[in-house]
């Protein structure tokens, strides 16, 4: 059986975790890159991530780690 994911519960991509996040597309990715950001999964082609993680990840997020 296929479980599915509430509408309330979107996909984002990088763009849209930045602008939730507010900062630069290339420090999502760059933070990504060494294991600090947010965990994205491969949907298809793209990455994304669901909202609920990625606001999980903003309450614990501390740019002064970086």
């Amino acid at each position: 059986m296929l479980s599915v994911a509430p509408v309330e519960d979107p996909w984002l991509n990088f763009e849209d975790v930045a602008l939730l996040a507010n900062m630069p597309v290339g420090t999502l990715r760059h933070l990504r890159h060494q294991k600090k950001g947010p965990e994205f999964r491969r949907v298809g082609k793209r990455l994304k991530i669901r909202r609920s993680v990625a606001e999980k990840w903003l309450e614990n997020y501390d740019a002064s780690d970086d």
